[in-house]
């Protein structure tokens, strides 16, 4: 039995010979043939000459590959191996590049409901799309996120002196921020590009207001946020527990200073810049503002003072919009 498996490999081994012998003898008749019409049309120019030269050639590097030697002893097939087409197996980039999406666009289907179904990046698990909104996660992964979130926040806020969002050392020149300098910039170039793009700043969802930069489902947060924190004596911006003097109010005494020193702050830089600017009396407007302000004020302004006399200090509503008006006139005369 063997004997006749080898004298039929031995066969067909010899058949296959001959027939490369043939193609071999096919392939020189063809490139006599290519360079008679080359030379003929060498007159000639355009894109169908430079088509039939790469024709040629590429049929000649396909025809010219060897034939594998195989042992007779072996019961293998013979075959001749061509170029493989398309991307190879090794080649990562490639076929990532071919089989998934880019990163900043998620891959959606439609299921046999007609409801939109994406892939979650973490669990890879297909979720429902409702509002037409595509999230990267699932709304089982975003709330483990959240409850991580909020971890962090507690651990940072535990901690003074502690950037709340990357938990790195805050400098003691600018102990009075809550973020890092690099936190900070980075904040404020995000809501920059969401301002211009007319999305919400905080949630950068889509915000049908012109004249708020906060969209409404986060200005009714904001507000229910406000209502908890005043029910449970808490101040509205440091969350802090008030004390029996600022009982009452809505925001403690440190805030309200924080506050003042801005205010008095900006209203020194504006005093100092429109001062040196020639052809600009800032005392007649001053002091013409400030009495009708006063006179104006009524009574209201004397009751909210008269039951904390620590913030007497505080600008009043004209004042501030005093400061407003000489910033508008600054930047107007300059050219």
């Amino acid at each position: 039995m063997d004997e006749e498996q080898t004298a039929a490999i031995s066969s067909v081994l010899e058949q296959h010979e001959e027939n490369v012998k043939v193609k071999a003898e096919d392939k020189k008749a063809a490139e006599n043939g290519s360079k008679g019409r080359d030379e003929e049309g060498s007159h000639k120019s355009g894109p169908t000459a430079v088509a039939s030269r790469a024709n040629a050639t590429s049929k000649a590097t396909i025809n010219s590959h060897k034939v594998f030697s195989v042992d007779p002893s072996l019961k293998v097939g013979i075959g001749i191996v061509n170029d493989i087409v398309g991307p190879r197996a090794g080649d990562k980039s490639q076929a990532q590049h071919t089989q998934q999406p880019p990163q900043h666009q998620q891959a959606t289907t439609v299921n046999e409901s007609g409801v939109g179904v994406a892939q979650c990046t973490r669990c890879k698990k297909d979720y429902a799309i409702y509002n037409g909104k595509v999230f990267k996660l699932c709304p089982h992964c975003r709330e483990l996120q959240r409850l991580r979130s909020r971890r962090w926040q507690e651990k940072t806020k535990a901690t003074s002196g502690s950037c709340r969002r990357c938990g790195t050392a805050i400098p003691q020149d600018q102990s009075k921020y809550v973020l890092c300098p690099p936190c900070r910039l980075n904040l404020r170039n995000t809501k920059a590009q969401r301002l211009e793009k007319g999305k919400c700043v905080h949630c950068s969802g889509e915000n049908d207001s012109q004249t708020f930069k906060v969209c409404f489902r986060c200005r009714a947060k904001d507000r229910e946020r406000r209502r908890q924190l005043e029910l449970n004596n808490q101040c509205n911006r440091c969350s802090s527990k008030l004390s029996n003097e600022d009982m009452g109010r809505k925001v403690c005494l440190n805030c309200r200073n924080r506050n003042r020193n801005k205010k008095s702050s900006s209203a020194e830089k504006t005093t100092i810049m429109t001062s040196s600017q020639p052809g600009f009396d800032i005392t007649n407007t001053n002091t013409s503002s400030l009495t009708h302000a006063n006179t104006t004020s009524g009574t209201a302004d004397n009751k909210t003072t008269s039951l904390h006399p620590q913030d007497h200090d505080i600008p009043t509503k004209q004042q501030v919009e005093l400061v407003q008006q000489l910033e508008a006139n600054m930047f107007a005369q300059q050219p």
